[in-house]
This record gives structure tokens, C-alpha cells and sequence, in this order.
């Protein structure tokens, strides 16, 4: 078996790759090591799996630190072709060049660390490199890839890291070198492979769908109760639209429960707007927990429906984790949703469905499809054949090895 190098954005600190826990415990039996190396530091931290290293290749202060100006100036024309890349052989604005030339000198540091530290103990015939996301370990690894001969890596691509429209520029810097450097781009979501495919063309030979998984935690606990029991869980920031539920809420005419996993910026707004909902709606504001405490909420806690309304999303894991315990989704049709959510395993509402029609549709006779036995061991099921970790993540593991040799 080879060794797998995994370049990542903050893990096993930070809060937005948790994933990875569930891969690297699937991974651990697929290769004979596994090594990772965090590009920067974050709030918080996980243990990663027994056996599985972390390697800091530079110090938190030097994340984002660009090569001196002394070395600058004698790699001049190596900063400014690098620089012309992250525009796609242009600037797009002039005052953007300053910005460009000390990104360069930055990713030229890394990349330089890189090198100097893992090239000399690299080899294709028994390493698998993969970047975590569609970013900047995959400028960085593109810069090394040019230096050394024989070098082979994989990226995986979710969402913000891969449609521009999510960019307020409107651009992602380094696309098209990117879908040079990359030798497989790994998408989670068809819909995105999709997306790459349509835009870049001459690079479809490198796309592949690989969906993300979560493990079998069991089945969650259920009766039938008159209230209606509803769990979401989401940052609170605005593409999230947590407000929008509660303004649903306001709105609805049977007895509700809801209970919202998560915190962020919108938390003060959304604990305003939950203060004057009608006395037949109950809410809990359960801010961050640690992902196995919520888990065990599932495990423990009778729930009727997930619900999430999101204006952007990419392939939600947190749907397949509510899906895994016979939980049944309601969301509307936004990005990858529709990839979790089929007529198996919930109800699909339009794109731009707003609080008034959610509102409409958890008075309807609609959510008493899913209050039934049957219809959610159909949910756990259609989890089991499309989104069980060890199956996904296994086959990614085979589709790496293959392919980087």
C-alpha cells in the first residue's frame, strides 16, 4: 500500500473540515501511512485517528509570510509570471497588481518550503499526494510539481473553493493553472464536475465525481408526537438563511419544535427574531456544539425532519448525516442538495423558496409522509446505497492510488 500525503486547510484545528475525521478513519486500512500537513491554524481542535501523523512544515506567523524582498528581487520574473496566473494571464484591475505580486511571493515561500522539506523523501511509486481543497495547496503543490520531475497530485473540490459565482471578485485566482497542475480534480458533487466540465473542457479527462460519506452511527429514536419536531444545523451567516425558518415559524399554525445546531454572526439577529414567535412554536438555539455531541442528539432525541435553507450549497454533509440516522430532509434545490435529497429521502422545495411558502408547505399535510415508519427506514437505505463513508471514501482511496503513478 502507498503513503498518503493530505495537505490541508486547518485540520485537525479548525471548524470547517470535520470530514476529514470520518475519511481518515476509512483511509487508515487504504494506505500504510498517512501523513498531514495544515496550511494554516484554527480555532478549536480534533484528535485525528490512531496512527496518523500531523506535520507543520512552517510556524503559524510564517503562514503568511512572502519570500524576502532581497530574494525578491532576484526572482523578479519568476513573482510576476506567477502573478499574471492567478488573473488567467491578466491583472484584473491595476490597483490588484501589488496584491498579486505578495500572493506570488507568498505561494513562492511555501512552495519552497515544500520542496526543502518532503521532496527528498517523495516518491510516485509510493505516495499519494491530495489537497483538501481547490486552493492554495494546490498553487503551492503546482509551483513543486514544476521544480520536480515525476511529481503526481489530486485536489478535491467542493463549492466555495470551486464556483466562481461564490467569489464577490466573481473569479477564483489560479483556475485555469490549477486545472493544469492538478492531475485528477476530485469533485464531490456531479453538479460541480458538471460546471468544470462545461468551462473547461480540455481538462474533462481529469474530473472525477467522488461524493464524501458519513459512517453508520445507528438509527434515531422515533414516535409519533402532535408537535412537529424540526433539527437544522448551519453556521449562522446570511447565504445560510437561519433567518428565514424562524420567519417561517412565525408564520405557522400547528404546534412546532425546532431545534438549530450551530453559531456564528447572525446569532444576536436571530436570537431578536425568535423572541416574538407564537406560543405553539418552541425553539432551542444550541449555538456550536462538538460534532460528536450532536450526533449523539441524533441518536437520542426523536426528530421528525431536517430542515435546511441555504441560498448556496455545495453537497451538505450535515444532510447526509441527519439522512444516515432514517432522518428524512426538506430543503430547497440549491447546488448539490438535490444530490442528497431524492423522493427516497425527503422533500425537495424550489430554489428560492421563501419563508412565506416554507411556511405554507410545514402546515400542509406534506410532512406526515415522513412521520411514518416505513418512509424513514427508506431514508436511511437510499444513505446507505449512495453517501456510507466506508464505501466512498474507499473507493476514492482505490481512485487515488490508481491514478498518481
Amino acid at each position: 500500500m502507498k503513503e498518503l500525503w493530505l495537505f490541508s486547510r486547518q485540520y485537525p484545528t479548525g471548524r470547517g473540515e470535520v470530514f476529514l475525521s470520518t475519511a481518515l478513519e476509512v483511509w487508515r486500512s487504504c494506505f500504510s501511512s498517512i501523513r498531514i500537513f495544515p496550511m494554516y491554524a484554527g480555532e478549536g481542535r480534533v484528535e485525528p485517528p490512531e496512527g496518523v501523523s500531523v506535520e507543520h512544515l512552517w510556524t503559524e506567523e510564517e503562514a503568511y509570510q512572502p519570500i524576502s524582498l532581497t530574494a525578491s528581487l532576484g526572482r523578479f520574473p519568476e513573482i510576476m509570471a506567477l502573478a499574471r496566473r492567478r488573473g488567467d494571464g491578466r491583472f484584473t484591475n491595476p490597483g490588484s497588481i501589488g496584491q498579486a505580486q505578495n500572493h506570488a511571493r507568498q505561494l513562492l515561500r511555501k512552495a519552497d518550503a515544500v520542496q526543502r522539506q518532503l521532496m527528498s523523501r517523495y516518491d510516485p511509486e509510493r505516495v499519494v499526494m491530495l489537497s483538501v481543497w481547490m486552493e492554495d495547496w494546490v498553487n503551492v503543490l503546482g509551483l513543486v510539481k514544476q521544480r520536480v520531475p515525476g511529481m503526481h497530485f489530486a485536489t478535491l473540490a467542493h463549492g466555495w473553493d470551486l464556483f466562481e459565482q461564490r467569489r464577490a471578485e466573481g473569479v477564483i485566482p489560479y483556475r485555469a493553472a490549477q486545472l493544469e497542475w492538478a492531475d485528477m480534480v476530485c469533485c464531490i458533487a456531479r453538479h460541480g464536475k458538471a460546471y468544470l466540465e462545461a468551462r473547461h473542457p480540455q481538462h474533462a479527462a481529469r474530473l472525477f465525481h467522488t461524493p464524501l460519506g458519513t459512517p453508520d452511527r445507528g438509527v434515531a429514536p422515533w414516535a409519533p408526537d402532535p408537535v412537529l419536531r424540526v433539527v437544522s444545523s448551519a453556521y449562522l451567516r446570511p447565504p445560510k438563511r437561519v433567518q428565514d425558518i424562524a420567519a417561517a415559524l412565525r408564520l405557522v399554525k400547528r404546534p412546532m419544535h425546532w431545534t438549530h445546531f450551530g453559531d456564528g454572526e447572525g446569532r444576536a439577529e436571530l436570537e431578536r427574531a425568535i423572541k416574538d414567535l407564537p406560543g405553539h412554536v418552541t425553539v432551542q438555539l444550541m449555538g456550536h456544539v462538538e460534532h460528536g455531541e450532536l450526533m449523539r442528539f441524533y441518536r437520542e432525541q426523536a426528530v421528525d425532519l431536517f430542515l435546511h435553507l441555504s441560498a448556496q450549497e455545495g453537497v451538505p454533509v450535515s444532510m447526509m448525516e441527519a439522512a444516515s440516522f432514517g432522518i428524512p430532509l426538506v430543503a430547497n434545490d440549491v447546488g448539490g442538495v438535490g444530490e442528497v435529497l431524492s423522493p427516497d429521502t425527503g422533500t425537495l422545495l424550489p430554489a428560492d423558496t421563501s419563508a412565506d411558502a416554507l411556511a405554507v408547505w410545514l402546515d400542509s399535510e406534506a410532512p406526515a409522509r415522513w412521520c411514518d415508519p416505513k418512509a424513514r427506514a427508506q431514508v436511511r437505505e437510499a444513505w446507505r446505497q449512495g453517501f456510507e463513508a466506508g464505501a466512498n471514501f474507499s473507493r476514492l482511496a482505490g481512485l487515488l492510488s490508481e491514478h498518481q503513478r
